[in-house]
């Protein structure tokens, strides 16, 4: 019903725009005709000025619900974090857990800080640009909105290889030395008389049901991020779509710089998905590489 309900609220605002923008260009063709080219200047910059509206405003709504949709996402992993770091006290070990917490941590602050509070407002400065570079006679922007672009998409590669790599690094040492510690503590409770089989049996039990229940809490948490994060996903992405689409339509009967506009905005949203995306694959790669690392540590 959200989806739908969308797809009916979108198709109402694009519904406007195509119309202004195709009238628009059927009358600038009559006004050409005239020698005050003026008069076909100063309708493009009124009709241009009620498109730049509408789509500024329909684009905010879409930043403000990636926006939301993160801030969800940040507290629920902030709920989930001390719950899995409990479980995997139980099943590996003190030094896995902590590392798992301070990771988790820092991609947390990775992803408050700059995503939110730099990559998005970037994304907002960029349509900016894209508005004012049509409404001139010249392209003056046209180099600034392809670097603040451009940048954000390289941020956002960087950000995703240095999460991986944390996440490779921490797999490869913390569960290594839980491993040693847990294998020194079973070996020295073995060479007990007498009750030392039974506590090694006993240890090795409640370390399997430790495992089995950490990696159900994090198969659990990577199916809630995912369910957290479809929608938003989906709304953005029809709302790129019909911004290309109109965009496609608009271009043989309107003013080119009105459909150059529609591409700029698909653009913005495509990075915003972009970072919403990333933001979601951060936690998930981080719950996924950490279950996947700490499963066989016995």
């Amino acid at each position: 019903e959200t989806l739908f309900y969308e797809l009916a609220e979108t198709k109402g605002l694009f519904v406007q725009v195509l119309v202004i923008s195709i009238a628009f260009g059927i009358l600038k063709n009559f006004t050409d005709v005239f020698d005050n080219s003026y008069i076909s200047e100063l309708c493009f910059v009124l009709v241009y000025s009620v498109l730049a509206v509408l789509l500024m405003r329909s684009f905010l709504v879409m930043s403000d619900l990636t926006k939301e949709t993160i801030g969800t996402t940040v507290e629920f992993m902030r709920t989930l974090i001390p719950v899995y770091g409990m479980s995997m006290v139980f099943s590996n070990g003190t030094a896995t857990a902590a590392a798992f917490y301070e990771l988790t941590f820092i991609i947390l602050y990775l992803v408050q800080w700059l995503l939110l509070s730099v990559l998005l407002p970037l994304v907002q400065i960029m349509i900016v640009f894209c508005f004012m570079n049509e409404l001139l006679d010249e392209e003056k922007f046209e180099k600034m909105t392809e670097l603040i672009e451009e940048g954000v998409r390289v941020t956002l590669k960087f950000v995703m290889s240095v999460v991986v790599g944390l996440n490779v690094i921490q797999g490869l040492i913390q569960p290594a030395v839980d491993k040693f510690k847990n294998s020194m503590v079973s070996k020295t409770a073995s060479a007990i008389p007498g009750i030392g089989g039974s506590v090694r049996a006993v240890s090795e039990i409640i370390v399997s049901a430790g495992t089995l229940v950490k990696n159900s809490v994090g198969v659990a948490a990577m199916l809630l991020l995912f369910g957290i994060c479809l929608f938003p996903l989906l709304k953005v992405g029809v709302m790129a779509f019909f911004y290309k689409l109109s965009a496609a339509v608009v271009e043989p009967v309107a003013d080119k710089r009105i459909a150059e506009t529609m591409n700029g905005v698909c653009r913005g949203s495509v990075l915003l998905a972009k970072i919403l995306l990333t933001s979601v694959l951060l936690f998930l790669l981080t719950i996924a590489m950490v279950t996947a690392s700490t499963s066989f540590i016995y």
